[in-house]
């Protein structure tokens, strides 16, 4: 039996009772809270795996110190004080280092242009550019309409939508495989064929899953299109980091330039390496804060319900995300980036003879890298629920594995390829439009790029929200039955006890 603590000692053997930080009065033989209405709420205690792990009790400033007294299971986000403030320190250095290292290097270096004029600046051109710009502007707006769409879908067909992208899936495998025969390459034909038939395969032996993964993309695709400030905010964060990564282009240009024109030194080299590590993270930190946002307002309604909602949740989310938890997410980004960077610095080696040590090392590498960033995903939304450190939130997110690992790999193996799937083909379609109203295939290419951005913009909230609900569901089940009753009866008809967080039955 697992060991759980009873707020008496530690350790104790016996049923874990409703968690005390989220705010719920729990009584010895049953657990009482408040339901919407303000009436009591009874049911028994659920056994699930819920540990309080070692570690300070769980205090601090309520988030929504407003809504704690007409909801308080609000108490459960907390503010702890900063987690992890050396890997913020640490990033806000490098950071600062490399955006004024560009901005120096921006104002002081002076290139030296080939001959000639670039015909990019001619008027043909400029009358070219502008165009293309009004193409890109119609496919990010249908890319928009698309992507809201989809999430319409989601909520009414998830079933179908499932099985769609695997089908999909399918074929596209079975289409490669007749391309490659056509070309006489045996070898890829038979390749292909059988990736198709393991891909069936998968969608057979995971049927029972989907259920599950259904009702969990139908559930996220209706709090993302309800709460559109989370899409707002993943665009704003986009443009930040877009704006850093153009600065950080003419950082890194005027050291290379140096070096290829034989006039720099090994500290420009020193430079060129700190300045890839500093936006490998960056691109890491980034999209783990919009995760960590977003997981946040979702396990909000999660505890709180849709009738109980505090203001401006999305705002209170990412203030957390970016004050208190910034150190958890700098310091489990970290992690990713340091692999980022030994792969990096491998695949920039340039010794031909152990090619083959190199890539057997490179392909361990980024199995680790994998490994890691699919870890965190976890951690960073025990972080999102609890307010904790990066590594409590590690040791939370090893207890889940150690309770449902295949329930949670499963609905993600099949939201998540579900969600690229259509982002891909709608991508595709976009690109063969542009490239063929513009006659130009580089159109195309930015097009489907573009159109591809802004979906994974809109998706990837669906992902976060997917992930958390999953998360709470199965260390917290009962907060479900009493927040949103209908749904919790869905989930645990959906799950069969897939989580093995024993919830009890529907009333």
């Amino acid at each position: 039996m697992n060991q759980f603590d009873d707020g008496l000692g530690k350790g104790k053997p016996g049923k874990a009772p409703a968690p005390m930080d989220a705010g719920i009065p729990v009584g010895r033989n049953g657990a009482n809270t408040f339901g919407n209405d303000g009436a009591a709420y009874q049911y028994p205690e659920a056994e699930i795996n819920y540990d309080q792990l070692d570690g300070a009790p769980v205090d601090g400033t309520p988030l929504y110190p407003d809504a704690v007294m007409h909801n308080p299971k609000l108490s459960r986000f907390r503010i702890h004080g900063c987690k992890d403030l050396w890997a913020a320190v640490l990033f806000g250095i490098l950071v600062l280092f490399s955006i004024i290292w560009s901005i120096v290097q921006l104002a002081t270096y002076t290139y030296e242009p080939g001959k000639g004029v670039s015909p990019a600046f001619d008027n043909g051109s400029s009358v070219r550019v502008a165009w293309v710009a009004g193409v890109c502007a119609v496919a990010v707006g249908g890319s928009l309409v698309t992507s809201f769409a989809l999430l319409v879908v989601a909520q009414r067909m998830p079933v179908q939508m499932i099985y769609i992208a695997n089908i999909l899936t399918i074929l596209m495998f079975i289409i490669s495989a007749i391309m490659a025969f056509v070309r006489i390459d045996i070898v890829v034909g038979i390749l292909m064929l059988v990736c198709a038939a393991f891909q069936a395969l998968w969608l057979f032996l995971v049927r029972d899953r989907i259920p599950l993964a259904a009702t969990l993309l139908c559930t996220a695709a209706k709090l993302i299109s309800k709460y559109k400030s989370n899409f707002v905010l993943n665009i704003g964060l986009c443009v930040v980091m877009f704006g850093y990564i153009v600065l950080w282009g003419f950082g890194v240009a005027a050291p290379i330039d140096r070096l290829n024109r034989r006039k720099g030194n090994g500290g420009h080299g020193f430079a060129i390496g700190l300045l890839v590590f500093v936006l490998l993270w960056v691109c890491q930190v980034v999209p783990n804060v919009m995760h960590v946002t977003a997981s946040g307002l979702i396990a909000t309604w999660y505890y709180a319900g849709s009738n109980n909602m505090p203001p401006h949740p999305t705002i209170a989310s990412f203030k957390r995300a970016t004050t208190t938890s910034f150190g958890s997410i700098c310091f489990g980004s970290l992690i990713v980036a340091i692999i980022q960077f030994l792969r990096w610095l491998l695949e920039s080696s340039r010794d031909n003879e152990n090619g083959f040590v190199r890539c057997c090392v490179d392909c361990m590498l980024r199995c680790i890298e994998n490994i890691v960033q699919y870890f965190n995903r976890y951690a960073f939304v025990h972080v999102a629920i609890y307010g904790c450190g990066y590594i409590e939130g590690a040791k939370r997110t090893f207890e889940l594995c150690q309770q449902c690992f295949f329930a949670a790999y499963f609905n993600d193996c099949l939201v998540v390829p579900t969600l690229n799937m259509f982002t891909f083909a709608i991508a595709i379609l976009f690109g063969i439009i542009a490239g063929v109203a513009s006659s130009s295939w580089p159109v195309g290419v930015l097009v489907f790029f573009m159109s591809a951005l802004v979906h994974q913009l809109v998706f990837t909230g669906v992902d976060s929200a997917v992930t958390t609900i999953f998360v709470c569901f199965a260390e917290n089940p009962e907060a479900l039955r009493e927040s949103d009753p209908e749904l919790y009866a869905a989930i645990h008809a959906a799950d069969a006890n897939g989580t093995n967080n024993n919830a009890s039955p529907p009333v």
